[in-house]
């Protein structure tokens, strides 16, 4: 397994993830989640475009098996709290055959 940046034209295949993850929700709370609509599908590439944001993916047997959307934070000093960079996991998923097999822990660590 390995863990790096997704290259362009892997993005639809993680957007096969996402659309795991949204059905998901939108099954558990339809209520609240529209599910995987069009504009979800097109938000991959405003993650790929944004410079502070990045997707990595784990690569397990030669097919991605999750990923993960990161969004990196600079907090200027304040009265408040010090200067900070963070990190902010947005979305993560690991494909539904690759679950319990290390792959979210190989994506967190």
């Amino acid at each position: 397994m390995s863990v790096r940046l997704v290259k362009p034209e892997e993005l639809e295949q993680v957007n096969a993830l996402r659309k795991q993850i949204y059905d998901l929700h939108a099954q558990g709370d339809p209520e609240v989640f529209h599910g995987f609509s069009q504009e979800i599908r097109n938000h991959v590439y405003t993650i790929w475009n944004d410079p502070m944001q990045d997707i990595v993916v784990c690569e397990r047997d030669g097919a991605i098996a999750g990923y993960a959307a990161l969004h990196f934070y600079h907090m200027p000093d304040s009265p408040f709290m010090k200067e900070r960079d963070y990190l902010d996991i947005e979305e993560f998923c690991v494909d539904e055959p690759c679950r319990y097999k290390g792959v979210g822990k190989e994506l967190m660590n």
